[in-house]
């Protein structure tokens, strides 16, 4: 099925040209418009009954199996892409966190467990179109941005479903410059779940085991994991194994913030102020837990955590 900009059917060709969303770009002024409404909209905090998507996790939501959730959202996106699937009819959101890894299978999955939620909410419904909004990545100097802001749109040009894209505010359209540097504007995306509006956020409270899932995208598996549970209204964290050692661990945690940030980044001058500090714990989780199947995931079990005064507690 086609991907659509303002009703304008978009061909595939298109996500080959290195021009897709540059000045040049026969489509640039579209894009440009429609970023322009999103880019001056300020930023909220968001702590409590938050479902927080982590880099690689991607969840679906909607009324009926939000339970006590206010916010599905997602931020610290630097090269990285925050990617927000609605289907108006059925309300049906999901909100997925990029970061280049199986990106083609991470939107294929995603769209599956729609289709699933909204067979599941509007049974009479066969055939959904959804409406997509894009947000991250900047003009980055390697070219990341650029590349999985191409990637995202092959792979949603290949689907299955009618996808109209209303907003991308992606790689030059979501710049801003301090003192010679370019910065995201949008480093996270947050959708209310009530009223459906999508906010510009910034989280204070990313979920559970933050560390567990650093690890994992270090040295873990690389595909897109779901994160939520829409039957029982939990979070989830499936089991995993590392995929290869992190070679000379206690030398990379003998190391200052500055070379961590250095190396372990794909922008350095970018990341929020928690990116080091997170870094060092998922090096210390990896250090203290050689093989998480046996002291995390005990019996190959998933982990599973419910909303309670507004934060997950494990179950």
């Amino acid at each position: 099925m086609p991907l659509f900009l303002n009703k304008r059917q978009l061909g595939h060709s298109l996500f080959d040209q290195d021009q897709l969303l540059t000045e040049n770009s026969s489509l640039s002024s579209t894009f440009k418009a429609l970023a322009e409404t999103w880019i001056s909209k300020p930023e909220i905090v968001v702590k409590e009954n938050v479902l927080y998507v982590g880099q690689r996790e991607y969840a679906v939501i909607d009324p009926h199996s939000k339970g006590n959730v206010e916010y599905i959202a997602s931020d610290s996106a630097t090269t990285c892409h925050i990617v927000v699937f609605i289907q108006p009819e059925s309300r049906v959101v999901g909100l997925s966190h990029f970061d280049g890894c199986n990106t083609e299978q991470g939107v294929y999955d995603l769209i599956q467990q729609m289709d699933l939620r909204c067979g599941q909410v509007a049974p009479a419904s066969t055939q959904h179109s959804y409406d997509v909004y894009i947000f991250g990545g900047f003009q980055d100097t390697k070219g990341y941005s650029i590349k999985l802001a191409k990637e995202l749109f092959r792979a949603m040009h290949a689907s299955t479903r009618n996808i109209h894209v209303k907003v991308a505010c992606v790689f030059n359209l979501n710049s801003r410059y301090e003192h010679g540097t370019c910065y995201p504007i949008y480093y996270g995306v947050g959708v209310n779940c009530d009223s459906m509006e999508i906010h510009r956020v910034r989280c204070e409270n990313k979920g559970p085991m933050r560390e567990v899932k650093g690890a994992r995208n270090f040295i873990g598996p690389k595909q897109m994991m779901n994160c939520y549970d829409n039957s029982s209204h939990e979070m989830i964290l499936h089991p995993f194994s590392y995929q290869h050692q992190f070679q000379q661990i206690d030398l990379w945690l003998s190391q200052s913030d500055k070379f961590l940030l250095k190396h372990l980044s794909t922008s350095p001058e970018q990341e929020p102020e928690d990116f080091v500090p997170d870094v060092r714990q998922s090096l210390m989780f990896i250090a203290s837990n050689p093989d998480p199947s046996l002291t995390i995931f005990k019996e190959n079990t998933t982990l599973r955590f419910r909303l309670a005064s507004g934060f997950w507690q494990q179950c």
